[in-house]
């Protein structure tokens, strides 16, 4: 337990007492003698200042003239603390780990205080802790008597948190010479206000008996009359000086106090024998009890605060006679005097726990540096709009009279993140409508996007509570920015459900039926079929539930495809109002068909598709009747990993031949149809060899047989003008690229009459070089 004998303090941290465990050698309390403010994460002190101007547009609107007002005032907020610094705490740690110069330690052994000599403790593991507080008060006093311009209101912590440090928080609202005074002080070094704490602990002592006394005239005048102290303070150009007496043990107390009596019994109370000599340490112990007492009687108020209105006098100035002064106002006094003269007569016996009391105090301005009080001032313009405000008047359109609603409550949150540094706005509320005439309003300041503009999407629900049942109805969420939220509602006691046509292709579904039904009741309306279509996009289904207040349902749709099938989903349950019906598909599947082949010979070539999927099944026929057509065949796909169809081709040539072609597998893509070539061939005519001054017309001609009874030919026509370079180049596709042979003809008719003639020639050399 925390021991009051020998408390001492540690060189260069004088303005914290530290005091022994008497059982734990390891273990030492420190109480602070001065306060400081509470230290933020950041390192900075909690300690804020808010300096702001007044709305002007609350003063007067536009039109009128600014009535005599403050125009600025504001808000001083700070959290004191009773705590020992990190540095103080580690010098303290050394300090007792080198020997604390010899202080005597108290020691509990059994029932016996015993005085140990201590030694270093270099290796041990030294713990400080705060006393287990008992009572505490705290105080800031700041302006107490200069009226509402200096301070309009200040709320904070009578109480401090009496765990540890001793956390107390102070908020004061300024007016506008207050906040002036503070921003004055703080550039010329002073400081406007205190923070005054008074503590106690419990301390063990022996049992020891003390009583004091005599009359408090005498023993004040003694003291005063031989010896004071002298204290000075500087705090920048300001220099304070305190004088009072000073005491410093029982003896000298008694010495020059002949007028105050004091006798002490320590009883039975020894030192140990390998301990120290207790006298001194019980002397100090007696010394600041009576020390507590004399603090007592002098120090504190012995009279009611302020003078009685007869003592204030009258004011001379009046010429009314007999004027009463005005309230507040003590310039004008007549002569008069208080006293007060006590005995003193004070016995303490038997206890071995002792309440000590502590009574750290500090000017403000001494906790906290200027620079540091420079930084912590904010500083507001209160006719700057910063914030935009959200105002949604709020209605609903139930009939309470004659439906069988007994209430509706809509319940409304806006919650967004203000992207200028505001952090997140939320605001959530609860209207209960249960009478026609009901109105609310929805307000809340707005979060502002990153360009500044107003974020006002809000989130609103509804829930629908009947006359006749205990259960209510709730209504999905819905987001919007209406600036007059009017709420409807299509159930009473009862399922109502609107039914719409959602996502659904035309181009493949002509109409969809939907089967309702309300299991559990027997009523004509609780089955129902409702047909939509595209020009009928909309329906509904209504039924009583009677005792039944399920909302829940169930329903089959069935789609009718544009080719005649049918597609039923299996049943499905719901219990929302609003229903809407979408296509099954997932994903649409699409191939793009291109004809191959050269027309004529190929007369048309005729594709067949089809893809199944379980019960589904779809298909369609395109014929091609000349190269430059292209055909892209679209599909909905109930299941969008089944990606592959089957196709088959049929090409009908100009002859009337025809060739048939077996189902293939195909995917999405371009896909390509009829005579598709594997290769091209190529045939180059080289003419450099004829002498075109003795003919008159050369006719050449190539064909080509691909195998499966078609023939490609190509024909050029030799005259005295040059050809065109692209007549003698001549290229085929072919499906069999080892089919590579080809036949020339060859007619030549001479100037002279004579003639020239090869009969069809099979070759395979793409060079043809004429030579005749």
């Amino acid at each position: 337990m925390l021991n009051f004998l020998n408390h001492f303090s540690v060189p260069g941290v004088d303005h914290v007492t530290v005091y022994h465990d008497d059982q734990d050698p390891n273990l030492y309390y420190t109480v602070p003698e001065l306060p400081s403010l509470l230290t933020r994460d950041d390192g900075s002190p909690s300690f804020t200042l808010i300096s702001f101007a007044r709305d002007f547009t609350l003063l007067a609107d536009s039109a009128s003239q600014l009535p005599t007002a403050e125009t600025e005032g504001g808000l001083l907020q700070l959290t004191t603390s009773l705590e020992v610094s990190d540095a103080d705490q580690q010098t303290i740690r050394e300090y007792i780990a080198g020997g604390m110069d010899g202080i005597p330690r108290p020691s509990l052994r059994g029932r016996r205080l015993i005085l140990l000599r201590p030694g270093a403790a270099v290796g041990r593991d030294i713990k400080l802790a705060y006393p287990t507080w008992v009572d505490g008060k705290v105080a800031f006093h700041l302006f107490p008597s200069g009226g509402d311009t200096f301070v309009k209101a200040l709320q904070g912590s009578e109480k401090p948190s009496l765990v540890a440090s001793n956390l107390a928080s102070y908020t004061a609202l300024l007016g506008q010479e207050g906040l002036r005074l503070i921003r004055s002080s703080i550039e010329d070094g002073w400081s406007p206000g205190t923070i005054n704490y008074d503590m106690s602990f419990v301390a063990r002592i022996p049992s020891l008996s003390v009583k004091v006394w005599g009359e408090s005239h005498d023993v004040y005048q003694e003291i005063k009359d031989h010896t004071t102290v002298t204290e000075t303070y500087r705090s920048g150009n300001r220099v304070r000086t305190y004088q009072y007496p000073q005491v410093s043990s029982l003896d000298e107390l008694r010495d020059i106090s002949t007028s105050l009596h004091i006798e002490y019994d320590v009883g039975d109370f020894r030192g140990g024998g390998e301990g120290e000599d207790p006298t001194k340490a019980l002397e100090d112990v007696v010394f600041t009890m009576v020390q507590q007492l004399i603090t007592t009687r002098f120090l504190s108020p012995g009279f009611e605060p302020g003078l009685k209105a007869e003592k204030l006098g009258t004011d001379p100035l009046a010429h009314g006679g007999g004027e009463k002064m005005p309230a507040g106002n003590q310039l004008w006094l007549k002569d008069f005097e208080q006293s007060m003269d006590v005995k003193i007569d004070f016995t303490f016996s038997g206890s071995t726990n002792f309440l000590v009391e502590k009574h750290p105090n500090s000017e403000l301005f001494a906790l906290v540096g200027k620079e540091q009080v420079k930084k912590s001032i904010i500083e507001a313009d209160l006719s700057k709009p910063y914030f935009t405000l959200l105002d949604v008047p709020v209605q609903v359109t139930a009939d309470f009279d004659r439906d069988p609603i007994a209430a509706i409550k809509v319940f409304l949150e806006y919650d967004h993140e203000d992207e200028k540094g505001a952090g997140r706005k939320r605001q959530v509320e609860e209207f209960l409508f249960d009478a026609n005439e009901d109105r609310y309003f929805f307000r809340t300041v707005m979060a502002r996007a990153a360009d500044g503009t107003p974020k006002d999407t809000y989130t609103y629900r509804s829930e629908i509570i009947y006359k006749a049942s205990a259960t209510s109805e709730k209504l999905a969420p819905v987001t919007t920015n209406d600036r007059n939220l009017i709420i409807g509602y299509d159930q009473l006691n009862c399922v109502n459900v609107a039914v719409y046509w959602g996502a659904i292709p035309t181009d493949a579904v002509q109409q969809v039926q939907v089967s309702f039904r309300y299991p559990g009741v027997q009523l004509p309306s609780a089955t129902a079929d409702v047909v939509l279509r595209l020009d009928a996009p909309q329906g509904s289904w209504f039924t009583y539930t009677g005792e039944n207040a399920s909302p829940e349902y169930e329903y089959d749709v069935t789609f009718f495809m544009a080719d005649g099938q049918r597609i039923a989903l299996p049943t499905q349950k719901a219990s929302t109002q609003r229903l809407i019906i979408n296509a099954p598909f997932e994903d649409k599947l699409a191939a793009t068909f291109v004809p191959q082949g050269t027309f004529p010979p190929v007369a048309s070539i005729v594709v067949t598709t089809k893809y199944v999927d379980g019960d589904y099944e779809v298909g369609d026929v395109h014929p091609f009747t000349a190269a430059g057509e292209v055909w892209e065949w679209r599909i909905d796909l109930r299941d969008r990993a089944k990606r592959t169809f089957q196709y088959r081709v049929d090409v009908t040539y100009a002859d009337g031949s025809s060739s048939t072609g077996e189902w293939q597998e195909g995917a999405e893509g371009t896909v390509l149809v009829g005579d598709v070539a594997r290769d091209m061939l190529k045939v180059e005519i080289v003419t450099d060899l004829v002498d075109m001054t003795k003919w008159k017309l050369v006719i050449v001609r190539l064909a080509y047989d691909a195998g499966d009874g078609t023939t490609a030919e190509h024909i050029v026509k030799l005259t005295a003008a040059p050809p065109a370079a692209g007549d003698l180049v001549w290229t085929v596709p072919i499906t069999d690229p080892a089919r590579r042979g080809y036949t020339y003809q060859i007619q030549a008719f001479g100037n002279a009459g004579e003639r020239h003639l090869v009969e069809p020639t099979p070759a395979t050399d793409p060079l043809l070089v004429l030579e005749f």
